[in-house]
């Protein structure tokens, strides 16, 4: 597949898709100028790319199949990135921008841009396709080998999930307060009585971009702490866990998921969750509460038989969802955690998902 990307937009972030033209493995190893990164060993990320390395050739404006956009987050460039996909609409081609905003209000991605991101809205453009965040593999901290679920032992189940609350000063401690008293107000008037009344996706989406996301969580856990039958694990932090976090926090973190037999996954602000992607790379059976999210590769991925699904607006009978899927898959749990591992593997390793997109846009 020909690509072309305008070089004088390389900045310190670039997107991974390019990786194989820019000599790179991932986009922990930046360029730190706008020329052309190689390494030494280019056998090296022959390697690493695999079959990917080869799909991808530069081209000119008029050769190429698609125009790149290359950021790997568009922050605050929208008519940046305006006038380049406007330069693409005149050669008659299409942008693949890769995104971790929503960008609709800025720019018209039905007609020019192919646009591969999250999602926070269920009827997306086709051309809209969910990006995932590409987090650590979690099982190589358990020496490559799952922990699975033992069936006929296991007399409680265990359902493991972490949290933070972001206050850890004045000024963010008082935000929190407005928020949580906001929280509360739609919560009480709009959530409770519309929200999960009519089941609005929209409204959703607009409280989730509001910040009033507390509001599922809250509702979520308070309901998961009533199972009698389950092993709740539940932590809550003052700030987020990244590889940058305090070693041994990082490390509770891991072990308490890896203990646990099901994974709580309440998406975030903007419908998104880095512990979804780590539950998975564990081959954990996620408890996923569905709020409206578009998942990567629905087409492919089977996940109502994968996950345990349940709708928001049914949140309050978590417990029911939870048995039923047990009973319907007894004897079974185990290899759905082995597919689940399977499936990450396949699509959401980072040269793997980007290997399946290459292949799906020259199928186009």
């Amino acid at each position: 597949m020909k690509v072309y990307f305008n070089k004088n937009l390389l900045r310190s972030e670039y997107i991974s898709f390019l990786a194989p033209l820019l000599w790179c493995p991932d986009f922990d190893n930046k360029p730190k100028d706008k020329a052309r990164y190689r390494w030494e060993d280019q056998q090296q990320i022959k390697d690493w790319c695999g079959n990917w390395g080869n799909a991808l050739t530069l081209a000119s404006q008029t050769e190429c199949d698609y125009f790149v956009y290359p950021r790997y987050f568009i922050l605050d460039d929208y008519c940046e990135l305006k006038k380049y996909s406007d330069e693409a609409k005149t050669y008659g081609k299409k942008v693949i921008a890769f995104c971790y905003r929503e960008i609709d209000d800025y720019i018209d991605i039905n007609n020019n841009i192919l646009w591969y991101k999250r999602a926070t809205k269920k009827h997306n453009p086709e051309n809209e396709i969910c990006l995932p965040p590409f987090p650590e593999d979690l099982l190589k901290h358990n020496h490559g080998a799952i922990n699975f679920i033992q069936e006929n032992t296991h007399h409680h189940y265990s359902i493991w999930y972490t949290w933070y609350s972001n206050y850890h000063n004045l000024w963010s401690f008082l935000r929190y307060i407005i928020v949580r008293w906001i929280g509360v107000l739609f919560s009480r008037q709009i959530c409770r009585r519309i929200l999960l009344k009519l089941k609005n996706e929209r409204l959703y989406s607009i409280l989730v971009k509001a910040w009033i996301w507390n509001f599922c969580r809250w509702k979520t856990i308070a309901q998961a702490k009533k199972l009698e039958k389950y092993e709740f694990t539940f932590i809550q932090r003052n700030h987020a866990l990244t590889l940058d976090t305090q070693k041994n926090m990082r490390e509770q973190y891991i072990k308490n998921l890896n203990d646990a037999d099901f994974a709580l996954i309440i998406r975030w602000f903007a419908n998104y969750s880095f512990r979804l992607y780590e539950a998975m790379s564990l081959g954990k059976i996620p408890i996923y509460i569905d709020t409206w999210a578009k998942l990567p590769f629905q087409h492919r991925i089977k996940y109502e038989e994968l996950f345990i699904i349940v709708p928001f607006q049914h949140v309050h009978q978590i417990g029911h969802y939870i048995d039923n899927f047990i009973k319907k898959n007894a004897g079974r749990l185990a290899k759905i955690q082995k597919e689940i591992r399977e499936v990450y593997e396949k699509y959401f390793i980072m040269k793997n998902y980007y290997a399946t997109i290459i292949k799906d846009l020259e199928n186009k």
